[in-house]
């Protein structure tokens, strides 16, 4: 027999004794249970919940983190399906049954708290409300959880200081699906988000004030303390919605204007302050005057808009 032959024959024997080795270890440890072990190649981990401090109106009544909802863990199995199914509004469950055909961890909000071995339920707080109270004096955050405008923004350090998580980990195979029978771990700092500022809003009023402005198209309203010049309400419109800013990038009324405290044209209003002025420094209020569409003040022209005369 040639050697090339001697060799192949050797190598063709080895390769069946060593399936023949695996099948037996397999057995040994326990058959598809130690298949399974072998997969676990690593860990995933979701963030079931992030808040950062709160902000409060001056009765320290919460103006984000005010609401609450119910936010699940999930392993994926059938028997998940079925209890989930009671908890999720009908309108979702399409989005549930296709997470769990993925076969990943996900977590999905529910209505009412579910337990399960395969399911871990948490109350936790929405950042904004739906419609938010004051959204354009508030802010927003951007991508990374950032205060991006408003007190969002100004007080950003104080409030990612106060800041809350709730990570849970899953144990996953190396095609990333969850590994059943196997616990999901949580670690929760949730709590510290009860920190944050106080403003001198008063949320009974800022709510009383956008209900009774809410025809308004473009504008702005304030109530202020007259003793104290303190800001007890303050609404723009449109306001911006924290919750949907890709859809308030496409409004051409701009809504991420604040219209309360910009530098904008105020317009007729400010005819009042003219009119008081004039009075007090003893202008006869019976002067007429003739108005002809502009005036010419230290040298620079200023027009009435359009430029329409009004007689």
């Amino acid at each position: 027999m040639s050697t090339r032959r001697i060799i192949a024959t050797y190598a063709f024997v080895m390769f069946f004794l060593v399936i023949a080795l695996l099948g037996t270890v397999t057995a040994a440890f326990g058959g598809t249970s130690y298949t399974e072990a072998a997969g676990r190649q690593s860990l995933y981990t979701l963030t079931a919940a992030k808040a950062r401090g709160t902000i409060y109106d001056r009765n320290l009544q919460p103006l984000t983190n005010a609401e609450r909802v119910y936010v699940a863990a999930v392993i994926p199995s059938r028997e998940t399906l079925a209890k989930l199914n009671r908890a999720v509004p009908e309108e979702k469950r399409e989005v549930l049954r296709t997470a769990l055909e993925s076969g990943k961890p996900f977590l999905i909000e529910v209505t009412t708290p579910v337990s399960d071995d395969g399911i871990q339920t948490f109350s936790v707080t929405k950042r904004y409300a739906n419609p938010q109270p004051a959204a354009n004096l508030l802010g927003y955050l951007d991508s990374d959880y950032n205060g991006a405008d408003g007190v969002e923004k100004s007080f950003d350090a104080l409030l990612a200081e106060n800041h809350g998580e709730i990570d849970v980990t899953f144990a996953i195979d190396a095609l990333g699906n969850a590994i059943s029978g196997e616990t999901m771990h949580v670690e929760n700092t949730y709590r510290i988000a009860d920190g944050g500022v106080m403003l001198t809003l008063d949320k009974r009023m800022q709510q009383c004030l956008e209900n009774a402005c809410a025809e308004i198209k473009k504008g702005a309203a304030v109530i202020l303390d007259c003793k104290t010049g303190e800001i007890l309400a303050s609404a723009s419109f449109p306001a911006v919605d924290p919750n949907n800013l890709a859809a308030c990038m496409e409004n051409e009324d701009a809504p991420f204007v604040n219209r309360a405290l910009c530098a904008y044209t105020p317009g007729s209003v400010f005819k009042l302050i003219c009119a008081a002025s004039a009075l007090e420094y003893g202008i006869d209020y019976k002067e007429m005057y003739t108005c002809t569409g502009s005036i010419v003040v230290d040298g620079l022209t200023i027009t009435c808009y359009g430029g329409k005369a009004h007689g």
